[in-house]
């Protein structure tokens, strides 16, 4: 059986490579992801849709994790996500993420973040 640490660093390594398919992987078919900061609910597609729109404009893209624990229904992950834009804007997003699993994937995902921090490359994503 798959630990719940082994699933958040293939999260993070999904995030640093860009590998949509191993991020379907990885949601379960039931997933409600949550951007709780401005209230986006996404199910499982949409999330996967969303993903695959802005992550291939991110370059460079690191995972710091700075503290993980294990919660009665999954892991909360706090970490800062490193990342440069498509122009070249670099930005360090200080997040936290509240994991949900069943059957050894992910089904829900609580995430936190200042929307400043992403304002730059979200601006640059958009017009570019």
């Amino acid at each position: 059986m798959t630990t719940w640490i082994e699933i958040a660093d293939r999260f993070a390594r999904v995030l640093e490579t860009g590998d949509a398919a191993e991020l379907e992987r990885l949601y379960h078919p039931r997933l409600l992801f949550t951007v709780r900061t401005v209230g986006t609910v996404h199910d499982r597609d949409g999330a996967l849709a969303t993903f695959r729109s802005i992550w291939p404009l991110l370059h460079d893209v690191r995972v710091e994790i700075v503290d993980r624990q294990a919660t009665t229904s999954g892991f909360l992950s706090q970490q800062v996500l490193h990342a440069t834009g498509p122009d070249g804007t670099r930005v360090a997003v200080p997040m936290c993420l509240v994991f949900g699993l069943r059957d050894g994937l992910l089904d829900r995902i609580d995430e936190y973040f200042d929307p400043a921090t992403v304002a730059p490359v979200l601006d640059a994503v958009s017009v570019g």
